[in-house]
């Protein structure tokens, strides 16, 4: 199951105590790549990342290049690591050497096996390293992955039904997935006041935007009369909510300072 293998990253780098080799296998590929990338990440300091790093083809490697790569020392680091991508392409002698090394594997390097897209798990890859196996998520596993993203990822916080709205209209595609997620992330850091309201019973499967505009003539009991404004939508449109925001919001002034106006900081918190 994927949400295993989502688990087994999630404590393998969280003890940040790596093991010798992974084999990263499955039908997701966007998950296959993400763990890929993160376990480089944890393996490697960035600033020797380029002296220890290996990345190759299963066909393109032989015995001989498999034990120079990794009877090579490490360079200012403790280990090196060594990606073979289309692990199910390595030439039967090429797998026999891998599975020597597999079974007396050195400390100074990690291997990471990947199989490619479509490949049949190879078990004998999968009896001799920690195995990740990564199948596409069930539609009710997405929105909670939508969630775990954001929230790792993105450093922001997504509630439960914008969420599943979310992924009502971006579908299962987690690279589409993760694009959409950019965007709005990268709206709400241009501008924390705007605001998203979904969802509400009233308002349907629709994206709605609010802002409030004071009269400053109007001022009675510590309080601005003003219009209230209400945008609503059935998908995010990126220039539909520019131009909304540029109208609107913060042109108050406010009933509520835009500093108390952002997640966090209201009256409800």
């Amino acid at each position: 199951m994927s949400g295993d293998a989502v688990k087994a990253l999630v404590q393998i780098l969280k003890r940040k105590s790596l093991d010798g080799a992974y084999y990263i296998c499955g039908d997701d590929e966007f998950q296959k790549e993400d763990a890929t990338k993160k376990l480089i990440a944890a393996g490697l300091d960035p600033t020797v990342r380029d002296f220890n790093l290996d990345i190759l083809r299963g066909l393109d490697v032989d015995p001989k290049s498999f034990d120079g790569i990794i009877s090579s020392l490490p360079m200012m680091s403790d280990r090196r690591v060594v990606v073979i991508r289309d692990a199910g392409g390595l030439k039967k002698e090429t797998k026999k050497v891998v599975l020597s090394f597999l079974g007396k594997p050195s400390p100074s390097v990690m291997l990471l096996l990947v199989e490619s897209a479509g490949g049949k798990k190879d078990n004998d890859f999968a009896n001799t390293t920690v195995l990740l196996e990564f199948m596409p998520l069930s539609p009710e596993e997405i929105p909670g992955w939508i969630s775990r993203w954001v929230s790792h990822e993105l450093s922001l916080e997504i509630s439960a039904g914008a969420a599943e709205l979310l992924h009502s209209a971006v579908g299962s595609d987690l690279h589409q997935m993760v694009m959409e997620l950019d965007k709005l992330a990268s709206f709400y850091q241009s501008s924390p006041e705007g605001m998203f309201g979904t969802p509400i019973a009233g308002l349907g499967d629709k994206i709605a935007l609010t802002a409030w505009t004071g009269d400053p003539s109007r001022y009675y009991r510590n309080h601005y009369y003003g219009i209230g404004h209400l945008a609503t939508c059935t998908r995010f449109n990126e220039k539909a909510f520019t131009a909304f925001r540029d109208a609107y919001r913060g042109h108050g002034p406010e009933g509520i300072p835009l500093s108390a106006d952002q997640p966090g900081h209201g009256p409800n918190g």
